[in-house]
């Protein structure tokens, strides 16, 4: 079982007086022997609980954890990990990805099905992301709870 993340970045606006704009939501997915690093990129209107999101990064598997950790450092306060929690993720030869998260949290509310986009993906790595989440934390605290069993 491995730990998959969710975390924010809280953006900022200004260089005197600091206004919050909102957040990226990001994901940490371990794969087999990779980690994703992604981001959401909007919501698709047609379809419910539907989301796209785009590959930040493709990192080694062994350095995942020390990769989380170091955004902490260089982001600081704004850089909340929600969620981590430990998952089975499985990937078939389509580029399926499944998460099945140990337990669900405020946040994370179902199992996570993210499908590449082939077709969408020239410059970018395009995802579809299917899964039901709570994304309203706007005003989420740097202290904030970390959920880990």
């Amino acid at each position: 079982m491995n730990t998959f993340y969710y975390c924010i970045l809280k953006n900022y606006k200004g260089t005197l007086i600091k206004k919050h704009t909102g957040n990226t939501h990001i994901f940490g997915v371990p794969l087999e022997n990779s980690f994703y690093y992604m981001s959401f990129i909007g919501r698709v209107t047609n379809y419910e609980n539907t989301f796209i999101g785009i590959l930040i990064s493709e990192l080694e598997l062994s350095i995942y954890e020390r990769f989380i950790e170091e955004q902490q450092k260089y982001f600081g306060e704004r850089y909340v990990i929600v969620d981590a929690i430990p998952s089975v993720i499985s990937t078939n030869k389509n580029h399926v990805i499944r998460i099945k998260p140990s337990f669900f949290t405020e946040n994370i509310l179902s199992n996570i099905k993210i499908r590449f986009l082939p077709e969408h993906s020239a410059d970018f790595r395009y995802y579809v992301i299917e899964g039901k989440f709570n994304f309203e934390l706007d005003n989420i605290s740097p202290d904030s709870v970390l959920n880990i069993r």
